[in-house]
C-alpha cells in the first residue's frame, strides 16, 4: 500500500495538455528556437565564442544573426564568458554591434564577472537562479561548460545530475540556454558522436549547433529536437570594418546551376559580368554560361550592357536574403 500522507503526481488527460497555438517560436530563425536548451560544440579555434555571442548580440538587439538570420524575438541576453578577459569580451561585443550600427549602450546585455561559477555547487546554483529572477533573460549563454564544473565528464551520473539543474532552471525561468562545449579533435562519424564526455549531452539538446574547420570554412551544421535541421552553413570571419562571422550556403549544399546564378544575381546591387558569375557561383565556365543563355532565353534573367541581371529588376533592391529557408514572420 502507498503512504497515506503522500501526494501524488499530478495529471492531465491529453486534451488538456498545452497546445502551441502559434506554431514554432523562435529566438533566431532557424539556429535557435525560444526556451530550447542545448550545445555550442567544436574543436578549439572554430570560432565557437565568435558565434555564442553573434547569437547573444542579435536576441539583444534584434537585429540578424550572422548578417541575414532573422531575429524574431528581442530580448535581454544574460551572458558568463570565462575564458575571455574583459577587455577581450568589450572589444568582441563593440565590433558585433558596430556592424550592427549600434553602440555597446544599444545592448540588452547583462554580463556575469564572477571569477569562477561553479554549478556543481548548491550555492552558485542559488546565485544563478536570483540573477535568472532578477534579469528575467529570454537566453542565457554560458561559455564554455568545462569551466561550470569540476564533475567527471565522462560519468553519465554527473553530467546528468548538471544537466537536470539546466533543464529546471530553463522551465523555472522561461528563458533559453546555449552551452559552449568542446568536441573531440579526432572525433568522427556524427557530429553529436564526437562531443567531447558523456553521451547524455548530445541527447539533451533541444538544439545543437556545431563547427567543423573546412578547407573552405566552418561548418555549421544544425540539429534540432522538434524541428526540421536546415541545410549546412559556410562561416568565414570577416575583419572588415570590424570581426565578425558571415555565413554563406555551404559548398555540399545541391544547388542547381540555375538556382547558383539567381542567388548570385539577386543578392547583387548591379548587374553581374559572365566572368564575376563563373568566380561566385560552383561548376564549369561552358555550364554557366549556356544556363545563362537558357535562362534568358526563357526571360528569367537578361544580359545589359555592363552585365547580367533579373529579368524582375524589383529583385536587386531586395535585402540580403538567409541562406537558409526561413518563415514570414
Amino acid at each position: 500500500m502507498p503512504p497515506t500522507n503522500v501526494s501524488p503526481l499530478p495529471t492531465v488527460s491529453p486534451e488538456r495538455l498545452e497546445a502551441d497555438l502559434l506554431g514554432p517560436r523562435w529566438l533566431v530563425e532557424p539556429l535557435w528556437p525560444v526556451e530550447a536548451v542545448g550545445l555550442l560544440a567544436g574543436a578549439p579555434k572554430s570560432c565557437k565564442t565568435w558565434l555564442a555571442l553573434d547569437l547573444a548580440v542579435s536576441v539583444a538587439t534584434g537585429t540578424p544573426c550572422l548578417g541575414t538570420l532573422p531575429n524574431r524575438t528581442r530580448g535581454p541576453v544574460l551572458l558568463f564568458a570565462a575564458e575571455d578577459a574583459q577587455p577581450i569580451l568589450r572589444r568582441r561585443l563593440e565590433a558585433l554591434a558596430a556592424v550592427r550600427d549600434r553602440t555597446l549602450r544599444d545592448l540588452e546585455l547583462s554580463i556575469i564577472v564572477a571569477s569562477t561559477l561553479r554549478l556543481d555547487t548548491e550555492r552558485d546554483q542559488e546565485r544563478l537562479d536570483a540573477t535568472l529572477a532578477e534579469v528575467h533573460p529570454v537566453l542565457l549563454v554560458l561559455d564554455p561548460l568545462i569551466r561550470l564544473h569540476a564533475l567527471d565528464e565522462n560519468s553519465s551520473r554527473d553530467v546528468s545530475a548538471l544537466l537536470s539543474y539546466f533543464r529546471r532552471i530553463q522551465r523555472d525561468h522561461h528563458v533559453a540556454l546555449l552551452l559552449v562545449h568542446h568536441m573531440r579533435k579526432n572525433g568522427n562519424g556524427m557530429a553529436g558522436d564526437s562531443l567531447r564526455g558523456s553521451s547524455d549531452l548530445h541527447a539533451w539538446g533541444d538544439a545543437n549547433l556545431y563547427l567543423r574547420r573546412t578547407t573552405d570554412g566552418i561548418l555549421l551544421t544544425v540539429e534540432h529536437r522538434a524541428h526540421a535541421s536546415p541545410d549546412p552553413l559556410l562561416l568565414h570571419l570577416e575583419l572588415d570594418p570590424q570581426p565578425h562571422l558571415v555565413g554563406t550556403r555551404a559548398a555540399g549544399d545541391a544547388l542547381s546551376l540555375d538556382d547558383q546564378i539567381l542567388d548570385s544575381l539577386q543578392h547583387a546591387t548591379e548587374p553581374v559580368t559572365t566572368r564575376q558569375l563563373c568566380a561566385d557561383v560552383r561548376g564549369r565556365t561552358q555550364a554557366i554560361v549556356d544556363r545563362l543563355h537558357d535562362l534568358a532565353t526563357r526571360g528569367v534573367v537578361r544580359r545589359e550592357a555592363l552585365g547580367w541581371v533579373p529579368a524582375q529588376l524589383d529583385l536587386l533592391a531586395t535585402p540580403p536574403s538567409s541562406p537558409f529557408p526561413v518563415s514570414d514572420p
